[in-house]
């Protein structure tokens, strides 16, 4: 399995235990793939989760990343998340 399918995989696996509130997949270089979801946790934690990872099929890889936070705290909290994310992401 590449780790694209990997990657896909894991994510439906969260996608059938939660509610999916956006996903996205897109290509970053040739042959490696950025997917990810924000999910709401459905286990009566009021809580998001985004999720990101990074598919190597070149070098089959894979990196998986998320950031966590209270539902109502969401929106202070991601504009920490996601700069952490976007960070880890170009390094």
């Amino acid at each position: 399995m590449s780790s694209t399918e990997y990657a896909r995989n894991f994510l439906a696996a969260a996608a059938d235990r939660h509610e999916v509130l956006d996903s996205f997949a897109r290509p970053l270089a040739e042959g490696v793939n950025g997917l990810g979801m924000r999910i709401r946790l459905a286990d009566g934690n009021p809580a998001l989760v985004h999720y990101f990872l990074i598919a190597d099929d070149n070098a089959d890889s894979l990196h998986l990343m998320f950031f966590e936070a209270p539902e109502a705290q969401w929106d202070a909290a991601w504009k920490h998340g996601q700069v952490m994310l976007k960070g880890r992401a170009l390094d």
